[in-house]
């Protein structure tokens, strides 16, 4: 049976974990930001593509007792450093972070940046290394080198299809690799390894203000107004996609992969993760319990029992939130 993968963010109590735990999280995976890192850069700057305080671990006792706490509950604990790339000053602070958390009882490192992942390997060579899906995993000579370098898990990319993935997870298996995929929360047109913006902290945040970032003066589709009324239905439809929401209150939003997860079962994918890291712990029960339900479920009534889990059939047919839409 597959393991639920959760992120949680800085702001877990310790009742929180426990929940978790219990609801039946197999993995948490975490953010730390020393203050070795935010006394010197804050938090705009960010070793694991969160950059607001609260979406991590801030201090070393208290990500200790977070770590403590769920093993005792059987929950491993994974700590992201999944930005694209480090300077010089910043890999190296990662690495120290790295020696830091092993120090404590961290279980794994989830790694986008190749550079970063062998300056790991080469200084903690027991580590277990998990290959982010911001690294941009797309063949399976990709999967073939990541095992090459010494990964442990592949974390699949959010937009991926459904006959992709099958086709990485046979590399994966003959190359001893497990396998995460993405089931719930924050999809977007800007995924992954083509993210790049900066969220906000200079002028624009361009994902949530494409249409104005679009239409900037100057820009040259301006002088033809059947151009511009394009581009203008255009990030119309775009903002819809981004901004459409559920009808049920039980469901509270979110991206969603449930109907895919038999699929991804059977493809060999190991683990499901649902995206946690700033996100309130009641919000990730429910979608922990929804997802626990069609995991088990194995019946001709798949489909439909996922649809009755979410209680928005809006959201099924219109397909804006929808992960894997084959």
């Amino acid at each position: 049976m597959p393991r639920i993968v959760v992120g949680g963010g800085g702001t877990l109590s310790h009742e929180d974990v426990t929940a978790l735990a219990k609801a039946g999280v197999g993995e948490l995976y975490v953010g730390y930001v020393p203050p070795s890192w935010h006394n010197k850069f804050g938090f705009a700057t960010s070793p694991n593509r969160r950059y607001w305080q609260g979406a991590s671990f801030t201090d070393p006792g208290t990500l200790k007792a977070a770590l403590d706490l769920a093993h005792c509950h059987g929950c491993k604990v994974s700590l992201a450093l999944n930005e694209h790339s480090y300077s010089e000053k910043t890999q190296r602070l990662a690495l120290a972070i790295v020696g830091e958390t092993l120090e404590i009882g961290i279980d794994a490192v989830i790694v986008a940046d190749p550079d970063l992942l062998l300056a790991i390997r080469d200084r903690f060579p027991d580590v277990v290394i998990h290959v982010s899906g911001e690294m941009g995993l797309y063949n399976r000579e990709a999967v073939r080198q990541l095992a090459i370098w010494g990964a442990n898990r592949v974390i699949l990319p959010r937009h991926l299809s459904l006959g992709e993935i099958k086709s990485l997870c046979n590399t994966a298996r003959e190359c001893s690799l497990d396998v995460e995929a993405f089931i719930m929360s924050e999809r977007c047109c800007f995924e992954g390894a083509y993210c790049f913006p900066s969220h906000g902290y200079l002028t624009r945040h361009l994902c949530n203000d494409l249409g104005r970032a679009a239409m900037a003066p100057g820009c040259s589709n301006l002088a033809d107004p059947q151009s511009s009324l394009a581009l203008e239905e255009h990030l119309a439809a775009y903002n819809q996609w981004r901004s459409h929401t559920t009808s049920s209150p039980k469901w509270l939003g979110g991206e969603c992969g449930l109907c895919a997860c038999r699929d991804l079962k059977r493809a060999g994918v190991g683990f499901f993760k649902i995206v946690g890291r700033g996100v309130a712990a009641g919000t990730l029960l429910k979608r922990i319990r929804v997802l626990r339900v069609a995991v088990r479920h194995d019946g001709p009534d798949f489909h439909q029992v996922c649809r009755d889990l979410i209680e928005s059939p809006s959201t099924c047919d219109l397909g804006y939130k929808c992960y894997y839409r084959e």
